[in-house]
This record gives C-alpha cells, sequence and structure tokens, in this order.
C-alpha cells in the first residue's frame, strides 16, 4: 500500500466522529499528542479548540501537508515531527494523546513497547483516545499488521477510566481496495485515573 495514495483518497474526509466524540468532553487543554497524524485534520481540530498539539507522522508527505497549515495557526500552537513509532522511546507529557488506525501498522515488538510508553504519557485525568485492530481482522492474520485483544487491551489501560469503548466487526473494502477484507476494530476513549 502505499501512504501517499491512501492521503490522496483521504484528502477531502472530515475528521473522524471519534476524534470529536473525545474533543467534546471536558479535558484540560494542554498538549495533545496526534500519533500517526496523516494529513493533519484531526491535529487542526485539536488546536482551533484551543490545544497545543505534537504531530507525529514518518511520511514525507503527511509532513509536508500539514507544514502547510502552521501558517493559518496561532504561533507555536503545531508542531511537527517526522518519525517511525519505531524509534518513538518517550512522549512528552500530554493532556490528550489520539491515534486512529496507525497503531496497527507499527512493528509487533515495538507495538507492545509503545503502548505502554503511550500510558505513561498521559497526565493524571488525561485522555487516550483512539483505535485498535482486534485479533480478528483479516491484516491481522496475515501478519501485515498488530492486532491486540479486548482483553489485553484494557489491561494496558487499567489505570483509565473507560468513557466509550467500540468493537466493530464488518466486511467492507479498504481505502486502495475493490474487494472486501474483514475489519475487527477496536476504538476506545478512556481518562486517566491515577
Amino acid at each position: 500500500m502505499s501512504w501517499d495514495q491512501y492521503f490522496q483518497k483521504t484528502k477531502n474526509q472530515a475528521p473522524r466522529a471519534l476524534h470529536s466524540k473525545a474533543l467534546a468532553m471536558d479535558m484540560n487543554k494542554g498538549l495533545a499528542i496526534d500519533l500517526g497524524c496523516g494529513l493533519g485534520k484531526e491535529a487542526l481540530e485539536t488546536v482551533k479548540e484551543g490545544w497545543t498539539v505534537l504531530a507525529i507522522d514518518k511520511e514525507s508527505m503527511a509532513i509536508e501537508q500539514i507544514e502547510k497549515l502552521i501558517g493559518q495557526l496561532p504561533e507555536n500552537k503545531l508542531s511537527i515531527q517526522q518519525k517511525s513509532f519505531e524509534e518513538i522511546k518517550i512522549l512528552p507529557d500530554a493532556d490528550f494523546i489520539y491515534s486512529y488506525h496507525s497503531l496497527p501498522f507499527c512493528h509487533k515488538d515495538q507495538f507492545y513497547h509503545l503502548i505502554p510508553i503511550i500510558v505513561k504519557a498521559i497526565n493524571s485525568s488525561g485522555f487516550f483516545s483512539g483505535s485498535f485492530f482486534g485479533i480478528r481482522d483479516d491484516w491481522v492474520k496475515s501478519g501485515s499488521c498488530t492486532g491486540i485483544s479486548v482483553e489485553d487491551l484494557k489491561n494496558y489501560f487499567s489505570d483509565f477510566e473507560i468513557l466509550y469503548f467500540n468493537e466493530v466487526e464488518k466486511q467492507s473494502p479498504p481505502v486502495l481496495k475493490k474487494q472486501n477484507k474483514y475489519w475487527h476494530i477496536l476504538e476506545i476513549i478512556a481518562k486517566k485515573s491515577v
């Protein structure tokens, strides 16, 4: 799959409903981190809601598109890092971390190392919102993505109050394909309680 093709195909899509649902919650508007920020739709929406945002993506096209947004925003409200998840060893303390359909593309060994880094970076009363692929997803079964069970996911967020959890299983084509795949998606919004 080409990420450039994916970005071209999805560039006019609105921010994800899960992101908007999380932003509507009562949060301290400090630093937000968007992991796998893509073209920056959610990062931009977050800045507009009064946050300072760190947007991280490994794809140069994504970074180039987000850099075009900076001039439209209040000074120092959006910063960008081009790096892969495998390069992340620490994240700054944040009140909100968001990642949709990005973490499953992290190599399996790093995936299980990255989740605790994310959890640790979230301040007390801070939020995580994102999606994961469950163990029945076709891409997980084929080994092209990393999946996680519902039980393991909830264990990683055991110090959080889970405010929203949605498990989706469906047949539909991916953005760049015509044939259906089986999706097993786990969506979560959680508030750190310690």
